[in-house]
């Protein structure tokens, strides 16, 4: 996910937690061993799912192709 992001964007992409919580966790219920996970998604995270929150389109769109090379890169590893 960092390298794709790099390439669309320009510049190293930190991996940082983030507070909240997403639906997403289910998916680490009984995980097989070494299951890969992360959240990665447009938007400010200190904002998300609040009455400000908000996603510049420009960043809506990068994620759209970021999320076809990932899923396309993810599927012919696993």
């Amino acid at each position: 996910m960092q390298a794709i992001a790099k390439a669309a964007v320009g510049k190293d992409i930190k991996a940082i937690a983030a507070p909240g919580g997403t639906d997403a966790s289910k998916l680490l219920v009984d995980p097989p061993i070494e299951f890969p996970m992360a959240v990665f998604g447009p938007g400010n995270f200190l904002t998300a799912h609040q009455n400000n929150e908000e996603c510049l389109k420009d960043m809506y769109l990068k994620f759209i192709d970021m999320y076809t090379e990932l899923f396309t890169t993810v599927s012919t590893e696993y």
